[in-house]
């Protein structure tokens, strides 16, 4: 068995125009945040596996928008592109201005279905909300940084990324690559 790949980027940001409960606006929109993300991590390359469209290879409608993976810790990041305005949560919920709004949850699912293929402990894994709107002009309050997946701008993203990746030294193990290397072959012709 050879050397598996830990460093690199894998797959590429997708449009989700193969979901029917989404118009084409709608899949356009979203195709701009998650290639924004996308060239926010790729940077990481020369040291972390980057994935992008990550598809598991389970009955699961999520995929993962986008994967960081080092030192043996995931994080994995929900791209989304939201409309201008003020978001910010209280308890469990999020608002957007003062009506209740979708609180992103489905990326932790596939997070913890993920964690379970790879036998990775649940707290080495972290899952965020990346908002991008237009001229980031969405402001999201400190208080939906504090929902079970957690939300922030687009704006402060490199900031917590550069933070994660700093606190997670090193590669990953060769069996966690190979491992994620395969379940990104067979996600992929799903």
């Amino acid at each position: 068995m050879g050397t598996a790949q830990t460093r690199g980027v894998f797959g590429q940001p997708t449009d989700h125009s193969d979901n029917p409960e989404i118009d084409t606006a709608e899949a356009l929109a979203g195709l701009a945040g998650e290639q924004a993300t996308a060239r926010l991590i790729n940077r990481y390359s020369d040291q972390a596996m980057i994935f992008h469209g990550l598809r598991l290879p389970i009955k699961l409608r999520t995929d993962i928008d986008h994967l960081i993976v080092r030192d043996n810790a995931i994080l994995a990041i929900d791209s989304k592109f939201w409309s201008v305005g003020t978001y910010w949560s209280f308890g469990d919920n999020l608002y957007r201005g003062l009506a209740k709004t979708v609180t992103p949850t489905a990326m932790t699912q596939a997070v913890n279905a993920l964690a379970t293929m790879l036998s990775v402990p649940n707290h080495q894994c972290s899952v965020i909300t990346v908002v991008h709107s237009k001229h980031d002009k969405a402001r999201i309050a400190k208080s939906a940084f504090k929902l079970s997946q957690p939300v922030i701008g687009a704006p402060r993203a490199p900031t917590f990324i550069d933070q994660w990746v700093a606190d997670h030294p090193g590669e990953p193990s060769q069996r966690l690559a190979r491992k994620l290397l395969n379940i990104f072959r067979k996600g992929a012709s799903r």
